[in-house]
């Protein structure tokens, strides 16, 4: 019989959206992640010792962008919330993940590999100069859009139907390829992500986004297109919102539990990722209402009778395989 707690343990734990560094910067300043002190018990989700304490061994940490009208000045914004991430890394002993060998020797010294992520590339200013800046800074994850427009394309929200990405879109997919950058479909329309793949032969991670034939929202891809991903070798990163999840505002273990079954039927066990969108939603799910808990889905995806590879893929080992095709 596996051992849940152990299998957890030994597999690379690897979170593919987190949004506390907006959190941080936003709303809870006084908040020390390192220590955790001042934090909420539930209003922030995460912090260092929680990661710790729920063997999380990687996480992306989103520099998240809401729109030139709302935050006008997006590149300070995003160049202060890359120099937190740094600054917790060296106060907290973890280290800025550029490769997936970073996360693997991060983990083998007993270290948290922080990834940052992009959330809107409103950051570009419409420029393809800035993404080397960003490369350079480590960002290795780029999301085109958020729910907002900007010069890349629309998101789910605000696009046009049929509107995919722009030229200038098309142009940073294929340069963001070029230098080891992930994209990430996350909030694109479904023409938008046949954009990306028209676009790039890399494979793409849509970070924290569901199943549309399981639950049927917009913000969820269609079953096609999440085969497409698959096909292409990329990945989903299972998100924890309960609108994603279940259409209400209230979930539990179970539903994140179906929906990551569902995923792997229609796309295969290899698809599947963690992408919970902690402090990026308001309830996560009873049972796995902070990351000091994600022991118990690995126990459910066990009781349900995943077999450990499928299990310890969907925790990190999908994931790294993409990070290691584009990033080394």
């Amino acid at each position: 019989m596996t051992d849940a707690a152990k299998l957890h343990r030994d597999s690379i734990v690897f979170d593919l959206h987190e949004d506390t560094l907006s959190q941080v910067n936003d709303r809870f300043k006084d908040v020390d992640l390192v220590t955790g002190e001042g934090a909420p018990e539930y209003d922030l989700h995460v912090t260092i010792p929680r990661l710790r304490d729920g063997g999380v061994d990687a996480v992306c940490w989103a520099i998240y962008t809401h729109s030139r009208e709302k935050t006008p000045d997006f590149l300070n914004r995003a160049l202060g919330m890359a120099g937190r991430a740094y600054g917790i890394a060296h106060r907290s002993g973890a280290v800025v993940a550029r490769t997936a060998q970073d996360i693997r020797d991060a983990k083998a010294a007993g270290k948290l590999a922080i990834v940052l992520t992009i959330e809107n590339a409103i950051l570009l200013g419409g420029k393809i100069e800035p993404l080397y800046s960003f490369h350079a800074l480590g960002v290795r994850v780029l999301g085109l859009v958020w729910n907002t427009r900007n010069e890349l394309g629309a998101g789910i929200t605000t696009a046009k139907e049929g509107e995919g990405l722009t030229d200038f879109g098309k142009k940073v997919v294929r340069e963001a390829g070029k230098i080891g950058m992930i994209i990430d479909l996350a909030h694109l329309t479904e023409e938008g992500v046949r954009d990306v793949l028209d676009s790039t032969d890399a494979p793409v991670i849509s970070t924290h986004t569901n199943a549309r034939g399981k639950c049927n929202v917009p913000r969820n891809h269609q079953d096609d297109t999440i085969r497409e991903i698959a096909k292409r070798g990329g990945v989903l990163g299972v998100n924890f919102c309960p609108k994603f999840l279940n259409n209400t505002e209230k979930a539990a273990l179970d539903d994140v539990l179906e929906m990551i079954v569902y995923l792997m039927e229609i796309a295969g066990p290899g698809a599947v990722a963690l992408g919970s969108d902690y402090d990026g939603i308001r309830r996560p799910p009873e049972g796995l209402e902070r990351p000091d808990r994600l022991q118990n889905l690995t126990a459910a995806l066990i009781d349900r009778g995943l077999d450990e590879e499928t299990v310890c893929g969907f925790l990190g080992g999908n994931a790294m395989r993409v990070f290691e095709t584009v990033c080394g």
